[in-house]
């Protein structure tokens, strides 16, 4: 027994002797102290990192989600930008649509009656049925393809030589009883225009006349007579009977329109040629280059309305 507890004893001495050398602070509370400081730093290092692993998730999530908005804002301008465009496109379609329709003074689906007779005081033209008002207030609209009747009779002394004008090819019959049909196939399609005269007896009227080959005639009419008048400028070179209005082809010529008092421009040009025309009241320019009949001829017509 007292053999075991030498040996115990020794063992305990070899123990502490090989664990000594004045390192105590090993199994001190300083030690734990020390050891539990190193754990907690570590600790603190990882959940640092973990912090900012955290954080630069986070931060990630919200450049995202801050990306996406753009993208839909983005998309949002684009959408914004595609109905303006769509928007003024059909804003350009109208505008391009009211600049080629031409506006009569009767309503939809009727058509306007315009007769001009030179020296209208030498007889007495009458149109039947009445037609229904325009927009100027005068009984001139009829339905497209109806007929009507116009009579011209002459004062004694007097003739009514005959229709002629744009729409002349729609009347039928003599003098003085003529009809027409309401079925315009040439301008605008809006109107019928139609020109007579009355002469007196044994005259005749006289004939067209023609410029020399290669230049232009510019032929404008107007009705009423009184209405007004149209000048030329400047002056052309004489035509077969002497009128001043043969133009080089090409050329540009002025025309200048005054209403009489009591009277205003109608607001547009009529007749084969009227394409050729550009400018505004009282003043328009026609370029003599025809390109319908014969190429020899501007032929323009004008109304002035009474007001």
């Amino acid at each position: 027994m007292k053999k075991l507890i030498l040996l115990l004893v020794l063992f305990l001495s070899l123990f502490f002797y090989s664990c000594g050398d004045g390192e105590e602070v090993s199994y001190g509370d300083s030690g734990d102290t020390v050891d539990t400081a190193d754990s907690s730093d570590t600790s603190d290092t990882a959940d640092s990192s973990d912090t900012a692993d955290s954080s630069d998730t986070s931060n990630t999530a919200d450049s995202s989600d801050t990306a996406d908005t753009a993208d839909t804002a983005d998309t949002a301008d684009t959408a914004d930008t595609a109905d303006t465009a769509d928007t003024a496109d059909t804003a350009d379609t109208a505008d391009t649509a009211d600049t080629s329709a031409e506006e009569g003074i009767c309503d939809d689906g009727l058509i306007e009656l315009s007769v001009a007779v030179a020296n209208e005081s030498d007889g007495v033209v009458t149109i039947t049925p009445e037609g229904a008002a325009s927009t100027e207030g005068t009984n001139v609209c009829y339905t497209l393809d109806s007929t009507v009747n116009i009579s011209a009779v002459a004062n004694a002394g007097f003739k009514f030589w005959g229709w002629d004008g744009r729409d002349s090819a729609l009347v039928s019959g003599t003098a003085p009883d003529f009809t027409v049909k309401m079925s315009p196939t040439k301008g605008d399609l809006n109107k019928v225009m139609l020109e007579g005269e009355f002469l007196p007896e044994g005259t005749e009227p006289p004939a067209e006349g023609e410029c020399p080959e290669g230049v232009v005639r510019l032929n404008v009419t107007w009705t009423p007579n009184e209405g007004g008048n149209i000048v030329a400028s400047p002056q052309g070179t004489a035509d077969s009977n002497g009128d001043l209005i043969c133009y080089a082809k090409d050329s540009n010529v002025t025309l200048t329109a005054t209403a009489s008092a009591g009277y205003a421009w109608s607001g547009a040009w009529e007749g084969r040629d009227k394409s050729l025309v550009s400018g505004t009241y009282p003043t328009f320019t026609v370029v003599m280059s025809p390109t319908k009949g014969d190429g020899k001829e501007a032929k323009l017509e004008a109304t002035f309305v009474a007001e």
